[in-house]
């Protein structure tokens, strides 16, 4: 296969990943698992940017900014409007990932494969376990992961593609200064040329100064609220070496059929991220949902350095090239598609398209057509992504009932995010106030709950 071919084939590979994960993601939307914690929170803080309340975040009653400085984010502001759903915001993280195996591609080819082991690359990321607990996930760090596979495969070419992909990879995330700083390092550690090692000094600082701007930017976010990044210090709890840890770093490296063991150099950078597994809050630990997102560019690059150190050793052995390169390509696709259904680590879900039932789609038409779209409206945790986007959407809590001013909507069926006592408190005192004429019952078919706001009853 020439490289014209591997190219072609490598595009190839990205569009057929896309509209599976496209038709994954909107079998998830429609069945009712977008959530508030995931995407209906980052829809919103756009949203209600667009709205004058600049990432003002449901989830938490305060500026994003303050828990998370995201500035990408706001490059997507313009594809909000397009849906009166979260959908446009899901499908740009679906292409994301999808289009990761071309700058794999380039990174295997570097690492002197020919282009179907390169191809195979991408396979074996796509279909990867971790890669597909990240996609499931539907969380924004997968334009950490597209750009930092961009920049690792830039970092030796023209100046021109390096510092854009390295600047968008530093505004998805505050984290990203931290791991692009240890790029840096490593190349400058590892780049046999001057002009490399100047360049890695580059970014070196750029990532120190981005660091400052960012807790300056989060310093201010969170002037005159009252939360901000510091409520995560508890999960730090209990730092330290774990079972769980070990086992979920040897999974990752499992995961990619070993080769990153035999990536050389590269495998240093691969277990750069490895502080993550010794926080003691679990979903890190065991690194669940999208939390192994920063391991993945590093495996990526210690996967193709590995395959090209086991090419030239079964080429030092007698091997022809063609047959070496056929093996390899075999081994990732068989190691990759032994993956590539398994339940993943966000929520069990394996990466096929959902069953969408038909009180799954009621449920849409009940969001759609019963609950207003104008005024405030109480929302429980699993409902919102499949409610319309409305200017005053407000997340259901224990610590208070819901406004009077507010409509009310419930899925008894759907997943609340509080206490089951909490939630039962609050959804008997609804139908209280519904008895006494407080409120009006709007709905209450298949389970599914609307509640009109105190001055609507009257």
């Amino acid at each position: 296969m020439t490289d014209r071919w591997g190219w072609l084939a490598a595009g190839a590979l990205c569009a057929a990943a896309f509209v599976w994960m496209e038709w994954i993601a909107l079998t998830q939307w429609q069945s009712g698992r977008w959530y508030l914690a995931d995407v209906g929170n980052i829809h919103y803080c756009l949203a209600n940017t667009l709205g004058g309340r600049f990432m003002f975040s449901p989830l938490t009653g305060g500026n994003h900014f303050a828990w998370h400085f995201t500035p990408f984010l706001l490059l997507l502001l313009p594809f909000v409007p397009l849906s009166v759903y979260p959908v446009p915001l899901v499908t740009g993280y679906m292409l994301a990932l999808a289009v990761c195996p071309l700058p794999i591609y380039y990174l295997a080819r570097e690492c002197g494969l020919s282009a179907a082991p390169a191809v195979a690359c991408g396979v074996l990321f796509l279909a990867n376990h971790f890669t597909g607990s990240v996609q499931l996930a539907n969380h924004f760090e997968v334009w950490y992961v597209l750009f930092a596979l961009c920049a690792i495969a830039a970092a030796r070419g023209p100046a021109r593609y390096f510092w854009p992909a390295a600047a968008l990879a530093l505004s998805v995330k505050e984290d990203a200064a931290v791991w692009l700083l240890a790029f840096a390092l490593w190349m400058w550690a590892t780049a046999p040329e001057r002009v490399w090692r100047v360049r890695a000094l580059r970014l070196a600082g750029l990532c120190l100064v981005y660091g400052l701007v960012t807790a300056a930017a989060m310093a201010l976010a969170a002037s005159g609220q009252k939360g901000h990044i510091g409520d995560y210090a508890a999960r730090a709890a209990g730092w330290g070496v774990s079972r769980e840890g070990l086992t979920a770093l040897g999974l990752l490296v499992a995961s990619f059929g070993l080769l990153p063991l035999l990536g050389g150099r590269a495998l240093v950078l691969a277990v750069v991220p490895a502080p993550v597994v010794l926080l003691g809050f679990p979903f890190m630990r065991n690194l669940l949902y999208y939390y192994s997102y920063p391991f993945l560019p590093f495996l990526a690059l210690a996967t193709a350095a590995g395959a090209g150190a086991v090419a030239r050793w079964l080429e030092r052995l007698g091997w022809s090239r063609g047959r070496t390169m056929a093996a390899l390509a075999l081994y990732m696709g068989v190691v990759g598609f032994a993956q590539m259904f398994l339940p993943t680590r966000t929520d069990g879900y394996r990466r096929v398209p959902f069953p969408v039932t038909s009180r799954d789609l009621y449920r849409l038409e009940v969001a759609r057509d019963v609950l207003p779209r104008e005024g405030p409206a109480v929302l429980q945790f699993g409902l919102w992504g499949v409610t319309p986007t409305r200017p005053d959407a407000r997340a259901l809590v224990a610590e208070a009932p819901p406004p009077p001013e507010a409509w009310v909507f419930l899925d008894l069926e759907s997943p609340h995010g509080l206490q089951r006592d909490a939630f039962i408190s609050l959804a008997r005192g609804l139908m209280d106030d519904a008895q006494a004429g407080r409120r009006r019952l709007v709905h209450d078919r298949a389970d599914l709950y609307v509640f009109s706001p105190e001055d609507a009853a009257r």
